[in-house]
C-alpha cells in the first residue's frame, strides 16, 4: 500500500485500536481524520452477502460518478471478483482481520486507473464486528477520472493481517452469514502479513 490516505487511516485506526480487536464506531472521531474524510467510507454487514454502504467520502462518489451511499460494496465488483472480495469480508467481520487490495479501474473508452483499497474492522453496539472503517485511494488519479462513468473493477491483488497476530474468533453480528455458507469463499487463497501497514513503505 503506497497511497498517503491508506497509510495514515491505518495508523489512526491502530492507534484508536490500542490493542483491542476493533475499536468502536464512536471512537472514529471525524475530526481527526478530516484530511482523509473524501478518501474514506464505512460499510456494514447488512445480512448474507450483503456489505452496505452507511457512509462514503465526496472524493470517491466523485470518482465512481454516482452516489454509493446505501448501496452494496459488493455490487461494485463483477461476478469473478465479487467471490473472492466476499471472501476477504467475511474474514474481517469473522476474525478482526485488516484487508488490502490493488485493483484497476477500466473505462468504456479503454483508460485505466490503479486503486488502493483498505477494509479495517469496527464494532457497533457490541463486541461483534459488524461494521468496516474504509479507504479507497486513486494512485496519481488521472484528469478523466471522474467524468466517465460505469467504471468496471479488476482485482489486481488482495491482502489480510491480523494486528494482534493471528486470527481471533470474534463475536458474530446476528445478521452476518454462517461461517458453513460460504466455506468455499474462506478458503480463497490470499497474501498474509504478518505485520501491519509501514509508513516507511
Amino acid at each position: 500500500m503506497k497511497q498517503s490516505t491508506v497509510k495514515l487511516l491505518y495508523a489512526y485506526w491502530n492507534r484508536v485500536r490500542n490493542g483491542r480487536l476493533a475499536p468502536r464506531r464512536l471512537d472514529i472521531e471525524p475530526a481527526a481524520i478530516a484530511p482523509l474524510l473524501p478518501e474514506t467510507f464505512i460499510a456494514e454487514c447488512a445480512g448474507p452477502m450483503r456489505y452496505r454502504f452507511r457512509l462514503v467520502g465526496t472524493k470517491i462518489c466523485h470518482q465512481f460518478c454516482r452516489e454509493l451511499g446505501g448501496t452494496d460494496f459488493l455490487d461494485l465488483w463483477e461476478q469473478e471478483d465479487r467471490e473472492e472480495v466476499t471472501s476477504l469480508l467475511v474474514r474481517i467481520f469473522g476474525e478482526g482481520a485488516v484487508g488490502e487490495a490493488t485493483f484497476l479501474a477500466h473505462t468504456k473508452s479503454g483508460r485505466s486507473c490503479r486503486f488502493d483499497l483498505l477494509l479495517m474492522p469496527l464494532t457497533h453496539g457490541g463486541d461483534a464486528v459488524n461494521r468496516c472503517l474504509g479507504a479507497i485511494a486513486a494512485a496519481d488519479a488521472p484528469f478523466w477520472l471522474g467524468a466517465e462513468p460505469d467504471l468496471t473493477l479488476e482485482l489486481i491483488d488482495t491482502a489480510l493481517h491480523w494486528p494482534k497476530g493471528e486470527p481471533a474468533q470474534a463475536p458474530r453480528p446476528q445478521e452476518a452469514p454462517h461461517p458453513s455458507q460460504l466455506e468455499a469463499l474462506i478458503r480463497s487463497r490470499f497474501t498474509v502479513h504478518d505485520g501491519g501497514l509501514s509508513s516507511r513503505d
